[in-house]
């Protein structure tokens, strides 16, 4: 009698688990990002801050999830003007930027969905809106009447394609440890050719909890 019970629990059980694990849940995730910029070239600007991520698991191997990412960067420079082993000048600048990054995007599971290691691969779009505040200054050793100092503020807005792998680590019941580096390239500007210039990578690390799992 008490196997008969064991397996009547058991039958209705299994399918009651399966059900819970392919139910839909939402997540929340937060934790620090990396935005560089003209990832392909050698001048790029690194900008960090935080990020914040929310999805919905739609099934063990489909999810689409959205968020937010702000960096903040700054970068310097300096060099001379020299005639004949003597300094005539001095330009220097500076740039201060800040990033905002808000993507959706849909995420598949590579690994089997009850590993404790997923493997994802993340893709999509996203809207980047760029602030660069620069300055320079020319300080002429010669004459000073040459002089010159100035500084400007550019605004952009790119709409871009994104394609990454990420990682998940399983650290408890909900709780999911995260890293993702993910390919940002603008293929709607059209006047500029440049795929270095039109593209930033944007590389995460964070906690993701999930709820209703």
């Amino acid at each position: 009698m008490r196997s008969i019970a064991l397996l009547t629990l058991g039958c209705f059980g299994l399918p009651l688990a399966a059900l819970a694990q392919t139910a839909p849940h939402f997540y929340l995730g937060a934790g620090a990002s990396l935005h560089t910029d003209r990832v392909f070239l050698p001048f790029s600007t690194n900008s960090i801050g935080p990020a914040i991520t929310l999805g919905w698991q739609l099934s063990p191997r489909w999810a689409i999830q959205t968020g937010a990412s702000f960096g903040r960067g700054s970068a310097s420079g300096s060099f001379t003007r020299d005639s004949a082993s003597v300094t005539l000048g001095v330009y220097k600048s500076a740039l201060r930027r800040d990033v905002l990054v808000v993507p959706l995007l849909a995420r598949f599971t590579i690994t089997a969905p009850t590993s404790r290691l997923h493997v994802d691969v993340l893709a999509g779009a996203s809207w980047a809106h760029t602030i660069d505040k620069r300055s320079g200054e020319y300080t002429d050793a010669v004459q000073p009447t040459r002089n010159q100092a100035g500084a400007y503020t550019a605004v952009e807005n790119t709409a871009n394609v994104v394609l990454g792998p990420a990682l998940r680590y399983s650290a408890g019941t909900r709780l999911d440890l995260t890293a993702n580096s993910l390919l940002n390239v603008d293929f709607f500007n059209h006047y500029n050719y440049n795929f270095g210039n039109r593209s930033f990578l944007n590389t995460q690390l964070g906690v993701q909890y999930s709820f209703g799992r």
